[in-house]
């Protein structure tokens, strides 16, 4: 990652420009899901939960541009989930997400987690081959823990599973 950004945990004044960037991140998945899909950003209460509960981290750059979040929640199995990645278009291929990806994983690790999941697509190059290369593994429907079949159900209600997707998990 460039020197010029730093990963920190994100504050509740920091909530209101991450729906820009999930909005404008989601510009990636034009003709590979519907606009729809795309473009359902995360609630600002969630968001601002997330914050106080030290469960959101953002990239900053050097002049204070918020340029990438990652969101965790909570599973059932105490394992860490990554809900949402997102950087903004502009800062993109400069290791901002890898940044976030293990800034969530240390987070994880720390607070007594012992592996990171989350659900992405299986075919589009910067999601499931790009969480392989950072050490996640797919993990079978059989391992799934009853809250993280509730987050693909969830998902398969809301459309996205038109294209393949996959549960991952990288151990901590």
């Amino acid at each position: 990652m460039a020197a010029s950004y730093a990963i920190r945990p994100a504050t509740v004044a920091d909530v209101p420009a991450l729906g820009v960037i999930e909005t404008r991140a989601a510009e990636r998945f034009r003709g590979l899901v519907p606009d729809e899909i795309a473009q359902d950003n995360v609630p600002e209460p969630t968001l601002r939960a997330a914050a106080s509960a030290g469960r959101l981290f953002v990239a900053e750059a050097s002049d204070g541009t918020i340029a990438g979040f990652a969101l965790v929640v909570l599973l059932d199995d105490g394992s860490a989930h990554l809900e949402e990645l997102d950087v903004l278009p502009d800062h993109g291929r400069q290791g901002v997400g890898t940044a976030l990806v293990e800034a969530t994983c240390r987070w994880a690790k720390a607070n007594g987690h012992p592996a990171l999941t989350l659900t992405t697509y299986r075919d589009v190059p910067w999601n499931a081959p790009y969480y392989e290369r950072l050490g996640f593994r797919e993990l079978p429907e059989p391992a799934w823990t009853p809250e993280l079949r509730a987050i693909r159900e969830r998902e398969a209600k809301h459309g996205l599973d038109e294209w393949p997707r996959v549960c991952m998990r990288r151990e901590l």
